[in-house]
């Protein structure tokens, strides 16, 4: 069965003559009625009445037509998808960063010199009015994400502690909580998930941090660090990945957190030659670049 077999099935469910189905299918009447008798033998059942000069769909007809467009309507979309996906020249890809990721407008370049064909466009905390919409997501959450067509796990990031390499503790190869007692903490207000583990950890050994400072940015409180000027929690990989300061990452024996890192897409769409592009990028740069103590 093909293309031109299905119009036929719809244009004899409007039950014309043959004169006009035959002009509406671009069919002469003979080549009409052999698809007609080809169709029947194809099938094994009388899918046509003829009636004087109309034709009209039995019974049969009637339950193959809806079935007949629903298959061709998955083959018109399947070439639509293919057609999308098939050349990645001049492509697009919108990111969204909901976690922040201190270093990734630097993958973001090593990607572009590796794909120029590829343009990339981010926003960072979910800023809407940069994008409208995006293709790829990028998220953290420390709690394991059910599985989903529209996800893919990066890596799974550890929490720890980094100085810079003048700081007291930056001899030690790992820490107790017990270490960081009047150490100066400094957080970054675009990490709140960091900065409520900071408050959540201490007040379980009953004491405060002592926060010298809040800064905006990872990048703002590593500079600080690197400075030597006190301490700050980070993550592995989105603190760590391609890091460009000077610091030192403690791990600490008496606690153990980790977040998951991945990315999504919005359910239904499906993503571009580009956007997978990008995604097998990062799934490879992220996994090799993660700090291991």
């Amino acid at each position: 069965m093909d293309y031109r077999s299905l119009i036929c099935l719809k244009v004899a469910e409007k039950q014309l003559d043959i004169s006009s189905a035959a002009l509406i299918t671009q069919m002469s009447t003979v080549q009409l009625t052999q698809t007609i008798a080809n169709l029947n033998r194809e099938f094994g059942v009388q899918l046509f009445n003829k009636q004087d000069s109309c034709i009209s769909l039995t019974e049969y007809g009637r339950i193959l037509l809806p079935r007949a467009e629903k298959a061709f309507q998955s083959i018109r979309n399947a070439e639509q998808l293919i057609s999308d996906t098939s050349d990645a020249s001049n492509t697009l890809v919108k990111l969204n960063i909901s976690t922040p990721f201190h270093n990734i407008s630097r993958l973001i370049d090593d990607f572009k010199k590796k794909n120029p064909t590829i343009s990339v466009a981010y926003s960072i905390l979910d800023d809407s009015s940069i994008l409208g919409s995006y293709d790829l997501e990028m998220r953290a959450s420390e709690e394991n994400q059910p599985h989903a067509a529209n996800r893919i796990n990066l890596a799974q990031e550890d929490f720890c502690v980094l100085v810079g390499k003048n700081h007291r503790l930056a001899t030690k190869d790992s820490i107790s909580i017990s270490d960081l007692y009047n150490e100066d903490a400094i957080l970054a207000s675009s990490e709140a998930d960091i900065t409520n583990l900071v408050h959540e950890l201490f007040f379980e050994i009953g004491i405060k941090p002592k926060v010298r400072a809040t800064l905006q940015t990872a990048r703002e409180v590593m500079a600080l660090v690197e400075s030597g000027i006190g301490y700050c929690f980070g993550g592995s990989i989105t603190w760590l990945a391609c890091c460009d300061f000077d610091v030192v990452p403690l791990d600490i024996k008496d606690f153990h957190r980790n977040r998951n890192l991945f990315l999504t897409w919005p359910s239904g769409s499906y993503l571009s030659q580009g956007a997978w592009a990008l995604t097998n990028y990062l799934i490879h740069t992220i996994r090799n670049s993660k700090f291991t103590f």
